[in-house]
């Protein structure tokens, strides 16, 4: 047992070689290769940072240079060296598919079809040499902050013979590395000076023959809106003379393309005086135009599902570039300047080519959506989405590749916001301007008087034939997709309402609908779906004026109901009966109602007698100082409520039994009457209902329906009885008392009524008093001249 253990026995300090052997190495084996995957995984980790520091690099680079440095098409066509005018611009410069052309003959060829025939573009020459055009320079609109440039544009009148003045006037604004040299401003020029509007193509600083500015860089959201302003403001007051006089500024619109666009868009906003804009293709931020450039490049590589990573780091360094140059990209957008706009409902068309590779479509949807914040700003009369491309050019070329139907809707739009007739939106896209390019030879006398013969006779069978029907408006739903059919047998029915708008009374009229379906192919077709019969519409009256409602005959608690949202610091309010629409909540009807609550100033005050009595000689009410003279003013605060004047009960929400119980009586309740800050609140007034429309609908609805007629004096406040000073006496006789009180109440009243109350004291019951009390009354009264609205009284008992 000994020997045993002695031969088990190790000493404490001696080395453990029980690992020793062929696999003691794999420990260090596995050490070795956790490091090596440590390494590889630290240099992937560094290899995806480093790629990706380097797109974002490449992408902050490419988007400085295309962003935000000048490039020589800016100049392009204007330089001395390239002798363009109005004269040769059609043969001078680069067409889609025809590129640079030298000569009319270049078009001979079809290069432009099957967007534009070649005859049109004849016309368009000689239309150019036979007007006259003017080059004219004015200044940028002077804004605080921003540098003041003097700007040139090129001046285009219409065919005085034909359209003779005064005309409209639009300014038409180009977009990113653009001039009014190049063939999206001629072309669109031709089209409107065809239909008789006078134009200004507007320069940007640094563009063309404008001045350049101290940065020396694309300003996008910067400065460019005051260039477009100071065009505006030039054509709307001609400071020099030169386009035949100031305009009023409901007369003059901007119509503008991509960056163009988007700094009108912004302009609108800016300025409240500009009734309505034309848009084609515009963007809702810069930062979009690169991000959508940014996704094509990195699509080319197959990695455009890095374009979000890239995009926020590579715009903000771009936004840093800008600033550092002396420009803020981003400091007028449509999103924070149209909020600015006033509540007039200005009219906006916009144009969107759906395979634009400059401007996504998106973009078209995100200014839909900014606009439809403010329907009480912008009435949006159509975003116009097409899926056209002329000669591989997809941007803003509209206006080429859908030429007779581009041209319509953009006369439409105009004669609508200028109020001229549509008739001459309907001559064929053809005969726009001139009659073409041909030629012919001179007859002889006898074929002269002929033809004259003839075209006399076709006068006369044109006199006697029948008149055709004339388009008055027409309004363009936006396309959607074709329902998908719940079951082979019974398809998914849509349906679709429609309001007609307001038309001029005394006259016939017909409705048509028509319907344009389109193949997976791209073909299009219309088709007729309804036509109505003729009607004819009638003439309507205008409003009554605002009708008073008796809310003084309320108890004090319901009173103090409608008291408790008065304009705060106000002591005049009104309570008139509401005619309008009372559907849904009490704050939605006055927002969506079609008319509004004015008041103007009256010298004349209210009649307190009786309308059947005699006429008496009132201070106040003649004739001449119950005329409502105007300015007219709406309250600050306005409330619907609902009155029931047989319970005594106001609500401000009608309660569910309103539809079974027709007492109940809608209350306009109008308070904060003053006309101005600082002045005080009337005493009389008059009131009227304004139309609230914007002013193409004003321009459609007969003036008569305006405003409604001018109600008589109304008194706005009213005197709390309170007794001032009171005097009782109790003499010895306790059968009398002897008392003087005073109190306020209406110049003019004839008849007053008290209540006077006998209170007895329970504990003193013992005591009675034999025999009849008689109470007497006496009143007398003492006017006050001085004040035109209180009197003193005096009673004794």
């Amino acid at each position: 047992m000994l020997s045993s253990e002695r031969n088990n026995y190790k000493p404490l300090d001696a080395p453990d070689r029980t690992n020793e052997g062929p696999d003691r190495a794999a420990p260090t084996q596995r050490l070795v290769v956790r490091k090596i995957l440590t390494i590889c995984c630290c240099l992937l980790i560094f290899l995806i940072v480093a790629a990706y520091m380097a797109l974002v690099w490449i992408g902050q680079s490419q988007g400085t240079t295309s962003m935000l440095q000048l490039t020589p098409n800016m100049v392009l066509y204007c330089t001395p060296e390239d002798a363009v005018d109005m004269d040769n611009v059609t043969y001078n410069i680069w067409w889609p598919g025809c590129d640079y052309v030298t000569s009319m003959q270049n078009f001979t060829d079809g290069c432009l079809e099957p967007c534009v025939d070649a005859s049109i573009m004849f016309d368009m020459q000689k239309l150019n040499e036979e007007l006259p055009s003017k080059l004219v320079s004015y200044p940028s609109r002077t804004a605080s902050g921003f540098e003041t440039v003097q700007l040139q544009g090129l001046w285009l009148p219409a065919d005085a013979s034909k359209f003779p003045g005064p005309r409209p006037r639009i300014v038409v604004q180009h977009g990113f590395q653009a001039n009014m040299n190049e063939f999206r401003q001629q072309f669109v020029a031709f089209i409107l000076r065809s239909l008789g509007f006078d134009l200004l193509l507007n320069n940007f600083r640094d563009h063309c023959r404008s001045d350049h500015s101290r940065e020396r860089v694309f300003h996008w959201g910067d400065a460019y809106p005051f260039d477009t302003l100071g065009a505006w403001d030039y054509a709307k007051d001609d400071p020099d003379g030169l386009l035949g006089g100031s305009m009023d500024a409901s007369k003059v619109g901007i119509l503008g393309f991509s960056k163009g666009g988007f700094n009108t868009l912004n302009a609108l906003g800016l300025e409240g005086e500009i009734p309505g804009v034309w848009v084609d293709s515009a963007p809702s931020e810069p930062k979009t135009v690169y991000g959508y450039g940014l996704e094509l490049f990195l699509k080319g590589y197959g990695i455009d599902f890095l374009t979000p990573l890239v995009l926020e780091p590579a715009w903000a360094i771009i936004l840093h570039n800008g600033r550092a140059a002396g420009v803020d990209m981003e400091k007028h957008l449509p999103a924070t300047t149209l909020p600015l706009g006033p509540d007039t409902k200005r009219p906006v068309y916009m144009v969107q080519n759906i395979p634009d590779t400059t401007v996504p479509k998106r973009e078209a949807e995100k200014l839909k959506q900014i606009l439809e914040k403010y329907p009480e700003k912008y009435n949006l009369s159509n975003v116009w989405l097409l899926d056209k491309v002329c000669k591989n050019v997809d941007h803003c070329a509209n206006h080429l590749s859908k030429l007779a139907e581009y041209k319509y809707r953009l006369c439409s739009f105009f004669a609508s916001l200028f109020d001229l007739s549509l008739d001459l939106c309907l001559s064929p896209t053809k005969d726009a301007g001139h009659t073409g390019h041909s030629h012919q030879g001179h007859g002889h006398g006898k074929k002269e008087a002929e033809s004259a013969e003839e075209s006399e006779k076709g006068k006369a069978e044109k006199a006697d034939a029948p008149h055709k029907d004339l388009l008055y408006r027409q309004y363009d739903v936006p396309p959607s997709a074709y329902p998908d059919p719940v079951d082979y047998d019974e398809p998914t029915v849509t349906r679709l309402t429609w309001h007609l708008p307001t038309l001029p009374p005394d006259k016939t009229y017909r409705c048509t609908v028509e319907g344009r379906f389109e193949t997976n192919t791209s073909v299009h077709w219309w088709t007729p779906l309804m036509k109505s019969g003729p009607f004819v519409v009638e003439r309507v009256p205008p409003p009554t004026p605002p009708e008073l409602v008796p809310v003084a005959e309320l108890p004090t608690p319901e009173q103090e109901k409608l008291l408790a949202r008065l304009t705060p610091h106000s002591n005049a309010w009104l309570a008139v009966r509401w005619p309008w629409r009372v559907q849904g909540r009490h704050v939605d009807i006055l927002k969506e109602s079609s008319h509004v609550l004015e008041y103007c100033q009256s010298d004349a005050l209210q009649s307190l007698r009786d309308p059947s009595a005699e006429p008496v000689n009132t201070e106040g009410e003649t004739a001449m100082k119950g005329r409502a003279l105007g300015r007219w003013h709406e309250a600050k605060s306005m409330q619907i409520c609902f009155v029931h004047f047989v319970k005594n009960e106001v609500v401000f929400e009608l309660p569910p039994e309103a539809s079974s119980e027709p007492n109940w009586v809608p209350v306009l309740v109008a308070s904060g009457l003053w006309p101005a800050e600082g002045e005080p609140e009337p005493e009389s007034v008059h009131l009227r209902w304004r139309y609230r429309a914007g002013l193409a609908e004003l321009a459609s609805t007969n003036s008569c329906l305006h405003f409604s007629a001018a109600s008589g004096p109304v008194r706005t406040m009213i005197a709390q009885p309170g007794a001032v000073e009171v005097y009782m006496a109790v003499p010895e006789r306790a059968s009398r008392l002897a008392g003087y009180l005073h109190w306020n109440a209406w110049r003019g009243s004839e008849k007053h009524q008290f209540s006077y109350r006998i209170l007895s004291n329970q504990k003193k019951s013992q005591r009675h008093v034999r025999g009849v009390l008689l109470w007497t009354v006496t009143l007398s009264f003492m006017r006050r001249t001085a004040s035109g609205q209180f009197c003193c009284c005096e009673t004794v008992s």
